[in-house]
């Protein structure tokens, strides 16, 4: 083929692919969603919480989406859910075909260790959150450990999935407030398996969004298997009025603004996203059907009965959070760094 034939092929498979994108932006969403398969992937493995939450979203996200696309779930858990952020700003298609469930440790280690996340967690592009999470530390009652005054005499066990996780975070905090008396068992897949580890004996204690608790190990709290120690957020939840929230705790002004850092994200717990740069009116379709899922009675009826709290967060009010945590003081997040070390 002569150099003039290939420049003219080249530039008539340039029209052709033009022509293509053009008709695929001219396609109503109906019409581009009909038969096609959504990638959904959680940051996680089965059996927790990111897990049940996008799955029992998935049959209503597909009704309400124009077009009906079938919706399979891809669980790929670790590390803090980088590796799938990487994948979606690199990799995935900006169609509209691929959403993800934020993994909010992420925005944490964005400012903790930026080259570790590698993106710019600004420019994904948010759907909706289906619930804010306050998150809490217990103990196994068996093991003896009966409030946070316990941590000031003994070392306590606690099982994580990982560094940088979100069980890990909340309990470097108590390190950091009692002297370090806290032991890190790591490496569990998911909360469920952290949680098999506190029945085997293998740990003593767990951190994690009390959502999670609730909607899974029910019988803990009503058979007082657990002793709730310390919980995250701002007001007393439901039921957990007799335990402490972090912030009454003795810390300093600084450990104050450090600790409200780490546990901003509790704000974005199960954020739906997609790739940076998905086309507007597929992602406008995508904020449209999670909205009408949110407010569809028979699902709220099926989140109940599995016990799945929802508390929708709106893709504003969310982009302001992520903001404001990407933007914390340096200083802040120096000592942050230090708690979670």
């Amino acid at each position: 083929m002569s150099q003039k034939t290939r420049c003219a092929f080249a530039w008539l498979s340039a029209i052709f692919l033009a022509s293509l994108a053009t008709q695929s932006q001219a396609q109503t969403s109906a019409e581009f969603f009909k038969g096609k398969s959504i990638e959904f992937i959680v940051p996680a493995a089965t059996g927790g919480g990111f897990d049940a939450y996008a799955r029992a979203a998935a049959p209503y996200l597909k009704k309400h989406m124009p077009g009906n696309p079938t919706i399979n779930i891809a669980n790929m858990p670790g590390a803090g859910g980088i590796a799938m952020l990487r994948r979606m700003y690199d990799v995935s298609p900006k169609d509209g075909t691929v959403l993800a469930m934020l993994n909010r440790v992420a925005l944490t280690l964005a400012k903790l260790d930026p080259p570790k996340v590698g993106v710019d967690l600004k420019r994904m592009e948010l759907i909706g959150g289906m619930v804010a999470e306050t998150g809490a530390c217990y103990a196994w009652s068996a093991s003896g450990v009966k409030s946070l005054e316990d941590l000031r005499t003994r070392k306590v066990v606690f099982a994580d999935t990982s560094v940088g996780g979100v069980g890990y975070i909340y309990s470097s905090i108590l390190a950091a407030l009692y002297n370090n008396n806290v032991t890190h068992v790591l490496g569990y897949l998911n909360s469920a398996d952290a949680w098999l580890a506190m029945e085997r004996g293998e740990a003593e204690a767990n951190c994690v969004g009390w959502n999670a608790v609730l909607a899974q190990r029910p019988a803990w709290v009503a058979e007082k298997k657990i002793n709730v120690l310390v919980q995250f957020g701002e007001k007393s939840l439901p039921g957990l009025e007799h335990v402490p929230l972090i912030y009454d705790l003795k810390m300093t002004p600084q450990q104050r603004q450090a600790i409200a850092f780490l546990i901003r994200n509790d704000g974005v717990s199960r954020t739906i996203i997609a790739p940076p740069g998905t086309m507007p009116e597929r992602l406008e379709a995508w904020r449209t059907a999670f909205t009408k899922t949110m407010e569809d009675p028979e699902f709220l009826a099926y989140a109940a009965s599995l016990k799945l709290e929802i508390d929708v967060t709106d893709h504003r009010k969310l982009r302001e959070i992520i903001d404001s945590i990407l933007d914390t003081p340096q200083d802040a997040v120096d000592l942050a760094k230090q708690i979670v070390k």
